[in-house]
């Protein structure tokens, strides 16, 4: 699956390094990895945008349930 969050309720102290990884892998590195050869083409021909679409749990995450999904969604926008 990409996208979406299947992390146990219970905010930061129920995640442990194996939910952080699943949520980061899921919500982040599909779109780190799919850009990376359209960055490189963009900085060789000097100009071009990425434009990601993310969750507004960048800026207003649900602490008690889905904390790692929008830490995901707040690095996509970065």
């Amino acid at each position: 699956m990409i996208g979406g969050s299947g992390a146990p309720s219970g905010g930061f102290a129920a995640l442990d390094d194996t939910e952080w990884s699943k949520e980061l892998n899921q919500n982040l590195m599909p779109a780190v990895v799919s850009i990376a050869p359209c960055c490189r083409r963009m900085i060789a021909q000097g100009s071009g945008v990425v434009i990601h679409v993310t969750s507004i749990q960048r800026v207003l995450p649900l602490p008690e349930s889905t904390i790692a999904y929008a830490a995901a969604k707040a690095a996509l926008s970065t």
